[in-house]
């Protein structure tokens, strides 16, 4: 099954013969959808998850469906290998209405990984969020990541969000985002501080 290409399908192959049970209705769209979710959290590398990667594209499951599952795929994100934490992502922006405690969840979850692309997405995401949520407070925790990510042109995207939101954070929040200044390179830190009312950057990274 590893070696399956979901595009074009080969007649006789796992792939090939769920999607058409699937399209018959012999085997339901919910039990394809649920197993692929239950494999990927149950974990492996990017080559074990591959052929659930493509099933679960090639059923292509529709807004409803991704709703009701939407706190599996919060919880692949921080520990899954990398493409089955894009397609986790992928799905999960599609859906407007994500409750706040989720999107804080997957926006930390997003901005702790390695990968550049996925903490610049999540970056983005919290950007958006940002201009969306009535308390920013859930977000200073995702902020203090991007302050730690590796990635400069994330540090310095995190730095200018925190700027461009300052006046949005309670007296709590803002100190949060003060406490995650050291994080930050001392030459991207300067425009944070002086936003947030730090007088020196004696502790800021250098």
């Amino acid at each position: 099954m590893r070696h399956e290409k979901a595009a074009p399908l080969a007649a006789g192959t796992w792939l090939a013969t769920l999607r058409v049970l699937e399209s018959e209705g012999t085997v339901s769209r919910e039990m394809l959808l649920d197993g692929c979710l239950r494999r990927f959290l149950r974990g492996g590398t990017a080559t074990d998850l591959r052929f659930f990667a493509r099933l679960h594209d090639l059923i292509e499951p529709a807004y409803d469906e991704v709703a009701a599952r939407a706190r599996d795929y919060v919880r692949l994100l921080p520990s899954a290998p990398g493409p089955v934490a894009e397609l986790a992502l992928r799905h999960l922006r599609r859906l407007g209405d994500l409750p706040e405690t989720d999107v804080a969840e997957a926006l930390g979850a997003l901005l702790s990984r390695p990968e550049r692309k996925l903490a610049t997405a999540g970056l983005r995401w919290l950007d958006e969020a940002a201009d969306e949520l009535d308390d920013l407070d859930a977000l200073a925790p995702a902020l203090g990541l991007a302050f730690a990510c590796g990635s400069w042109d994330v540090q310095c995207r995190a730095a200018r969000t925190a700027v461009r939101h300052s006046d949005r954070f309670s007296p709590m929040g803002a100190e949060a985002v003060r406490e995650a200044l050291p994080l930050l390179p001392a030459s991207v830190a300067g425009s944070v501080a002086a936003a947030f009312g730090v007088q020196t950057l004696a502790t800021a990274g250098g």
